[in-house]
């Protein structure tokens, strides 16, 4: 809804004030991340759905933790982002992409744990939907509007 309201008002810009190449890139630019959000809401959808799958399971504490830290990396990343684009601030911006790089092996390694965990306990439901949460975590991180 927001993201459709956001492309209209991107259209009547471009085509009533034929904005300079700044300007349209601002826009352009304001349209992907908008696309984005919308994504990221999605993403979230989903988490919330394994969480009610997962229901009063017991876990772990190193899965638990693993995903309290996971999470706490990608929203630490996400307001970096959306703050780096607010204030123009190039240099925030590629913090952001280096610290992709340097979260990925910590998500990997989860996701290879909760696999593993899995195998050994013959694939608990709760786990599994654990190792879909940290790779839709992932999918947060890969959507960032960098």
């Amino acid at each position: 809804m927001f993201q459709a309201k956001i492309e209209a008002k991107s259209i009547d810009i471009i085509a009533q004030r034929q904005p300079l190449a700044i300007d349209l890139r601002e826009i352009i630019s304001a349209l992907r991340i908008s696309n984005d959000l919308e994504r990221i809401g999605d993403l979230a959808k989903n988490i919330g759905k394994r969480v009610i799958a997962i229901g009063d399971e017991i876990l772990p504490m190193s899965i638990i933790h693993g995903l309290e830290h996971m999470t706490r990396l990608v929203m630490e990343q996400f307001k970096t982002a959306l703050d780096s684009f607010a204030a123009k601030d190039v240099t925030a911006a590629l913090a952001v992409r280096k610290t992709y790089k340097l979260m990925r092996p910590t998500m990997h390694f989860f996701m290879r744990f909760c696999s593993i965990w899995a195998r050994i306990r013959i694939i608990s439901l709760p786990v599994h939907k654990c190792c879909f949460a940290s790779k839709t975590l992932k999918g947060l991180v890969t959507t960032q509007p960098i």
